[in-house]
């Protein structure tokens, strides 16, 4: 069935060449599985697509992300590393790794991965709400207030951060 089917297809899927045709493949397909709930075939897939493309690091954020999802958070954390050995300032993941290590209860690392993230990218929506969680964690309420003007500057309707800056701020 749809098993031997992927095999064969990461058999076919060894060529790293300059235009990076299979590796574009393996990544369009991944997000395919992924898409139908098939995260066995979506990993491997995406795998392989790091694997031709080693430098394309938004197939290396997708990798990491569905390995988190999958709870194997050691694996995401290393490939998310990889990415910003390639890409210092690469958006999503610093963010990612700031999320993995908020859940973790690694507030001081998290907090050193925001503050990259933000300081390059003021506007980005889900690192402002990771920062809320470190500033609540940490117990910083200058940088709570900044954070929650940040999301609702950002996002207005979002009901939450308005009831968390009226507990706090109002």
């Amino acid at each position: 069935g749809m098993q031997y089917g992927v095999e064969r297809l990461l058999n076919q899927l060894q060529l790293a060449e300059s235009e990076n045709r299979h590796a574009w493949t393996a990544y369009r397909l991944a997000e395919a599985f992924k898409f139908k709930g098939d995260f066995t075939n979506a990993l491997k897939l995406y795998q392989r697509a790091t694997e031709l493309a080693p430098f394309i690091s938004d197939f290396r954020n997708k990798y990491a992300s569905l390995l988190l999802q999958l709870g194997r958070a050691h694996q995401a954390e290393a490939e998310w590393k990889k990415v910003l050995q390639e890409q210092k300032g690469h958006k999503e993941s610093l963010n990612n790794l700031a999320f993995l290590m908020l859940k973790d209860g690694r507030t001081k690392e998290a907090g050193a991965y925001l503050e990259s993230c933000l300081a390059a990218y003021p506007d980005y929506l889900l690192a402002w709400q990771n920062q809320v969680t470190w500033a609540m964690q940490s117990e910083d309420s200058v940088a709570l207030k900044t954070a929650l003007e940040n999301v609702l500057r950002l996002n207005p309707q979002q009901e939450q951060a308005r009831n968390l800056y009226r507990k706090f701020f109002e």
